[in-house]
C-alpha cells in the first residue's frame, strides 16, 4: 500500500509539472489543439484521399475535370481556380499540409507554418470536393480559422519576438466568423422559405437531406438505423429541423 501511495505521488508530480509547461497564452492553447486535431484527422484519412483521388482523376468523368470548393466546385474567394494536381502531387502535397500542422506546433516559426497550410489548403481540398466526406461545407472553415491564427502576433512568444501580453483579439474574431456562419446560414433558410413560400422547418426538408445522404455517405449501421427512424417520422424531422432553426438564428 506504500509503494502504490508513493508511486500515485510520484505520477502526480509528472502530471503537475507537463501541467505546468504548457503555455499559458489561451491562441496558443488553441491553436496547438486546433493543428494537432487536424493533423490526426489528415494521417488517418489521406490514404482514402488518395485512393479515391487515383480513381476520380482517371475516371474521365466530366466532373473530373473541375476544380474548387464545395459541392459544386467554385473559385477559391470567386477569383482563382485550383490547378489540377496528379495523384503523386496530391499525396506530396497532403503529406505536406500534415507535416506544416505538425511544424506550427513547435516554437520554430508557428506562424510561417500556419501561413504555408492556408496556403497548402487550397491546393489539397479543391481536388476532393466529390469526395463524399469532404464535399460540402465540412472543411470550410479551416482556411479562415488558420489565416486567423497565422496573423496573431502573440504566437511570436514562441520565438521570442512578442514581449507584451498576450492578445486574444485571434479568438475573438473566430468566435465572431463561426457565429456569423451559423447565423447567415439560419437567416438565409428563413428569407428562402419567405421568397419561395415554404417553410424550411417541414419535416420533409430534412428528410431529404437525410435520404439523399443514405446512399450518398453511407454511414454505420447504428447512424443507417437512425436515419431510417427520421425519414419515417415527418413529425421527429419536423421537430429537428425547427431545433436547427433555432440553434443557428440564436448562435
Amino acid at each position: 500500500l506504500l509503494v502504490a501511495s508513493m508511486a500515485a505521488a510520484a505520477a502526480m508530480e509528472e502530471v503537475r509539472a507537463m501541467w505546468a509547461g504548457l503555455p499559458t497564452n489561451p491562441v496558443r492553447q488553441f491553436q496547438l489543439l486546433y493543428c494537432l486535431y487536424l493533423s490526426v484527422a489528415m494521417l488517418r484519412n489521406m490514404h482514402m484521399h488518395a485512393r479515391f483521388y487515383d480513381w476520380f482523376s482517371s475516371s474521365g468523368l466530366t466532373l473530373a475535370k473541375k476544380r474548387g470548393l464545395g459541392a459544386h466546385p467554385s473559385k477559391v474567394y470567386k477569383l482563382v481556380t485550383p490547378p489540377m494536381l496528379t495523384p503523386r502531387q496530391l499525396r506530396v502535397t497532403g503529406a505536406s499540409l500534415t507535416a506544416c500542422l505538425l511544424l506550427s506546433c513547435t516554437p520554430l516559426a508557428p506562424r510561417v507554418f500556419l501561413f504555408i497550410a492556408f496556403l497548402l489548403y487550397f491546393l489539397y481540398f479543391p481536388q476532393l470536393f466529390a469526395e463524399t466526406t469532404l464535399s460540402g461545407h465540412s472543411t470550410i472553415l479551416i482556411p479562415s480559422v488558420l489565416f486567423l491564427l497565422s496573423c496573431s502576433p502573440s504566437l511570436d512568444h514562441e520565438v521570442g519576438l512578442w514581449r507584451s501580453a498576450s492578445s486574444v483579439w485571434p479568438l475573438q474574431l473566430i468566435r465572431l466568423y463561426i457565429a456569423s456562419g451559423y447565423f447567415s446560414s439560419g437567416m438565409c433558410k428563413l428569407l428562402c422559405g419567405i421568397r419561395f413560400r415554404r417553410f424550411w422547418g417541414r419535416g420533409s426538408t430534412l428528410q431529404y437531406y437525410i435520404f439523399e445522404g443514405m446512399w450518398s455517405r453511407p454511414a454505420s449501421p447504428l447512424t443507417r438505423r437512425a436515419q431510417h427512424a427520421l425519414v419515417a417520422s415527418p413529425a421527429l424531422a419536423t421537430l429537428f429541423a425547427c431545433g436547427a432553426l433555432v440553434f443557428e438564428t440564436g448562435f
